[in-house]
């Protein structure tokens, strides 16, 4: 069943424009959010921890649902990307890293000639900025299975 949800909202987020798609992506997430009970306690707890403080505190109970919201968003645009030319990925991304920046450094750790690692955490649009570094270097990388193939095959192509 998952599996045909994710083929699904791939197809939508395709036809779909992308203001669109943020600003309704966002409340939908909030609302599983609030009918996850298991998933609002931990993300709450997580918050809490962060912040150094209980999770009673309104401020880790907000960040907890932004954190939702900000996750709906992102999940709009990952959706979207089997529908994105390389182009279009690659137009709308800009490297913020100080100077040099990001592609400086992935060169300087190459010209040692022993090759590099990449590390990321799973935070954020870890998946784009692949696109990013795999426009200009080639890699390969490690992740988790789905358990179900046809997940595997859909996400990582």
């Amino acid at each position: 069943m998952i599996y045909y949800l994710t083929r699904f909202v791939q197809w939508l987020a395709g036809r779909v424009p992308r203001p669109v798609r943020l600003r309704v992506a966002g409340p939908i997430t909030v609302l599983v959010y609030y009918a996850w009970a298991a998933k609002r306690q931990v993300t709450i707890a997580n918050m809490a921890r962060v912040m150094e403080t209980t999770t009673r505190d309104p401020r880790a109970r907000f960040l907890a649902r932004l954190s939702w919201r900000n996750y709906g968003r992102y999940l709009s645009d990952f959706f979207y990307l089997p529908s994105a030319s390389r182009e279009e990925i690659l137009g709308r991304m800009r490297d913020e890293t100080p100077a040099p920046g990001s592609l400086a450094m992935i060169d300087e750790a190459l010209a040692r000639s022993k090759g590099a690692f990449l590390v990321s955490l799973h935070f954020g649009a870890w998946d784009v900025a692949a696109v990013y570094v795999a426009s200009r270097y080639p890699m390969h990388i490690l992740v988790e299975s789905f358990g179900d193939p046809r997940m595997d095959q859909l996400v990582m192509g």
